[in-house]
């Protein structure tokens, strides 16, 4: 069944409001990972967001939506 064009703006839409992380562990930590969260009864990435936003903050100083998603090189 083809995609309609509202569902095509809808996706658009969505992905406008969301960011984009990526890992990229080898292949024996990805398989360590989703048995992790397959034993946790969660997805992969309802398993790693819940390991990760416990350390971080609620708002960063400084950021904004815009510049949420920057790092400065001096950071990495």
């Amino acid at each position: 069944m083809p995609t309609s064009e509202a569902q095509k703006r809808a996706n658009a839409a969505y992905n406008r409001r969301q960011d984009n992380i990526m890992l990229r562990p080898t292949k024996e930590d990805g398989a360590r990972i989703r048995k992790a969260a397959a034993d946790a009864g969660k997805s992969v990435q309802r398993f790693c967001l819940d390991l990760v936003l416990p350390h971080c903050p609620e708002v960063a100083d400084g950021l904004t939506e815009d510049t949420a998603g920057e790092v400065e090189k001096s950071e990495v």
